[in-house]
């Protein structure tokens, strides 16, 4: 598995992974809120802890050079 995120990217990933994470378990936004606010909180924690993006790979896009 390749490193395919920045430094900097990684650590606003996992930040916005925990918020999102939080929301979930608070349960704001009704039921299809929660599902949306778990999902993006476990990406964004999983993103930003290993450091690599399907996404990006799919894409081709390389920003861990960046930082």
């Amino acid at each position: 598995m390749n490193v395919n995120i920045g430094g900097t990217e990684r650590a606003i990933r996992a930040t916005f992974g925990v918020i999102f994470a939080i929301l979930a378990i608070v349960q704001l936004g009704g039921t299809v809120g929660t599902i949306i606010f778990a999902i993006l909180g476990l990406l964004g924690l999983v993103t930003g802890i290993s450091g690599m993006c399907p996404l990006y790979s799919a894409l081709h896009i390389d920003a861990s050079h960046k930082d």
